[in-house]
C-alpha cells in the first residue's frame, strides 16, 4: 500500500568516501515526504557505519550478505518501495536541493510522462565542478538519441512507481562493467519503456 510519495532507493558498495555528502543532500530535498531506501550491497568499508550516523527515520538500510551487484540491488529496493514515485540516487553523486520537489510537481502535473531527469554538473574526486551536461529535454529527441548512446543520466531519474513494477523492474540477466560511465542495465530499461511512457528531462 502506497503510503509515502516518493521511495529514493541507493544501492551502495565500498562508498565511505562521498556517501555521507550523498545522503546529506537527499536529507536536506526541500521535498520532504520520502522513504530513503538503501541497499548496502555487501560493503567491506565503513559505509554501513556512516550509514548508521544518521539519525533519520526516513532512512531504511537493508544489507545484502554479500556483493550482489546493481541489479539485484536496485531491484530489492523496487521491491521495499512503498513510494507513488521511485527517484533513483547513488552513493558518489549529490542532489540539488530542489530536486526531488521539482521532479514530483512535474509527474503531478503531466499524467503523460513516465520518467524525469535532468542535466547535471560534473564534479571530479576532489569535489571542483566541470562542466553541465547539455543532453535532450523532449522525449522524441532522447528516444533518436538512445539509437546511439544513453541521454538518460541514471541517478537522475524519478519514475513513476506502477511502471517499474509494471515492467518487472531490471533486467537481472544484464551483466554491467562497474566502472563504465554508461552500463547497460538502465539503457535495457529506457528502450522497454520507451514505446509504453513519455520520457523528458527538466
Amino acid at each position: 500500500m502506497t503510503n509515502t510519495t516518493i521511495s529514493i532507493i541507493m544501492p551502495v558498495f565500498n562508498a565511505e568516501k562521498y556517501i555521507h555528502e550523498a545522503i546529506e543532500s537527499i536529507l536536506n530535498q526541500t521535498f520532504t515526504d520520502f522513504e530513503f531506501i538503501i541497499i548496502n550491497d555487501g560493503s567491506s568499508d565503513e559505509t554501513q557505519n556512516i550509514i548508521l550516523r544518521f539519525n533519520d527515520p526516513r532512512i531504511k538500510l537493508y544489507n545484502n550478505d554479500f556483493n550482489m551487484g546493481l541489479v539485484y540491488s536496485l531491484n530489492k529496493g523496487i521491491q521495499y518501495a512503498r513510494g507513488k514515485y521511485i527517484a533513483r540516487m547513488d552513493a558518489d553523486d549529490i542532489s540539488l536541493p530542489h530536486r526531488l520537489e521539482i521532479q514530483v510537481n512535474y509527474l503531478n502535473l503531466n499524467q503523460s510522462i513516465g520518467v524525469v531527469g535532468s542535466n547535471c554538473i560534473y564534479i571530479n574526486k576532489d569535489g571542483v565542478k566541470g562542466d553541465k551536461t547539455n543532453l535532450p529535454i523532449d522525449h522524441q529527441s532522447i528516444a533518436w538519441l538512445l539509437f546511439f548512446s544513453v541521454p538518460i543520466i541514471h541517478p537522475s531519474v524519478m519514475i513513476r512507481s506502477e511502471i517499474l513494477k509494471f515492467t518487472n523492474g531490471y533486467d537481472s540477466l544484464i551483466v554491467t562493467a562497474s566502472r563504465e560511465r554508461y552500463s547497460a542495465e538502465d539503457y535495457n530499461l529506457w528502450i522497454r519503456l520507451l514505446g509504453l511512457y513519455h520520457v523528458c528531462k527538466y
